[in-house]
């Protein structure tokens, strides 16, 4: 059976901090099936006031093949950011625990990039997200100063691939 995107689960990590200082990702959190809306992530986005510094916060989600096949050659991209806020950057292996120190600083050793089209898209490492495996993906994310609230921002993180039967 081929994998469909309904198989392709989104869920938060272990550590999903509400402030500055906890511990931040962690393993998959298979309680915590996300949807997609930005909020579910980042918590409690903000802009710090007209002529301020810029807000960065960093999240880990785990893209999962609930399927009993598998997803070849992988890619993960941002398929939807209105305001280009968000860069990407994917755990090195399948069913990682990484943490980062809290939300506001980055976890070591990651690269954070724009991968906003199919074309950018970041290849899942070993190529594939084979049956039951799951892949670690950070999001960074910055907001500008004096940025006027916005309700309901989405933002869609897309995988996919070549599928067995």
């Amino acid at each position: 059976m081929p994998v469909t995107e309904a198989n392709l689960k989104l869920y938060g990590s272990q550590y999903m901090p509400d402030n500055d200082v906890d511990i931040n990702g962690g393993a998959i959190d298979v309680n915590n099936e996300l949807t997609g809306v930005l909020g579910e992530v980042f918590t409690d986005l903000y802009s710090d006031e007209e002529g301020g510094s810029n807000v960065v916060q960093y999240r880990k989600v785990f893209f999962r093949n609930e399927s009993s096949s598998d997803l070849l050659d992988a890619k993960i991209w941002i398929s939807s950011d209105p305001l280009n806020q968000i860069k990407i950057a994917l755990e090195p292996v399948k069913g990682g625990s990484d943490t980062s120190a809290n939300r506001v600083t980055p976890p070591e050793s990651y690269a954070f990039v724009d991968a906003p089209d199919e074309a950018s898209a970041l290849s899942v490492p070993g190529g594939g997200l084979y049956a039951g495996e799951n892949i670690g993906v950070w999001l960074e994310v910055t907001i500008p100063p004096g940025l006027s609230p916005v309700n309901s921002v989405t933002a869609k993180i897309k995988i996919k691939g070549k599928t067995t039967a």
